[in-house]
């Protein structure tokens, strides 16, 4: 198996490749904060609507009363 002398072309394009992204900022783009925030979103509703699912002894289990349960399932999902 033969390996690439240094000299390669495209050494040099990996490695400034390379140092490119190192360069570049460390704050997630827009679309990625956006698809962040959705799937933050729908984790809240999912969890919202398996609290209503669960019976009044697994909500005791989890120290909580079916009003508990009702007022954060009735919560807009942006509201943590």
């Amino acid at each position: 198996m033969s390996t690439l002398p240094n000299t390669h072309p495209m050494i040099g394009f990996f490695a400034n490749a390379f140092e490119r992204s190192e360069e570049r900022s460390t704050e997630p783009s827009l679309v990625s904060r956006y698809w962040k925030g959705l799937t933050t979103w729908r984790n809240r509703s999912v969890m919202r609507q398996h609290l209503l699912n669960m019976n009044d002894h697994m909500l005791q289990d989890l120290g909580l009363t079916r009003a508990d349960a009702m007022r954060e399932a009735n919560k807009p999902v942006w509201e943590r």
